[in-house]
């Protein structure tokens, strides 16, 4: 399937040392530099999924799912950003960026139950850069 190649290097090919059709337990082998040894492209040959799993099963490579990279995160700013475009949508922008600060905090304190709210100046800076952009005329 040469059309489906990603790749845009030239193609090497290559001949086969062994063949092992599927659902057969038996080999064919070619000898080195035998007539008989089929050629292949290299970026033809697959492996099945079921082959490397079984691969990294036996030499303890199985991928193994992260529980988060990092540290976790202290404030749910993508909700607080997803609440804030919907106010924006329904009502506008607040008459100033103070008063925005201030209702985002409310709004963090009534989500978080009055416990670890940003302060105003962390507010403030992940703010800052949309109020002007959307402010400026």
């Amino acid at each position: 399937m040469p059309l489906l190649r990603q790749g845009r290097r030239a193609l090497v090919e290559v001949p086969l040392g062994r063949v092992r059709p599927l659902e057969q337990e038996i080999w064919i082998e070619f000898a080195p530099g035998s007539d008989d040894a089929p050629n292949v492209h290299l970026e033809d040959l697959l492996i099945l999924a079921e082959d490397v799993y079984r691969f990294e099963a036996e030499h303890d490579l199985s991928r193994r799912p992260t529980a988060g990279v990092g540290a976790p995160k202290r404030y749910d700013w993508e909700s607080m950003y997803a609440a804030q475009i919907v106010r924006i949508h329904n009502e506008g922008l607040p008459e100033s960026q103070t008063a925005w600060v201030a209702e985002i905090q409310e709004w963090f304190a009534s989500e978080a139950g009055g416990v670890d709210v940003p302060d105003e100046r962390t507010i403030r800076r992940r703010l800052a850069p949309i109020w002007k952009a959307l402010t400026q005329t």
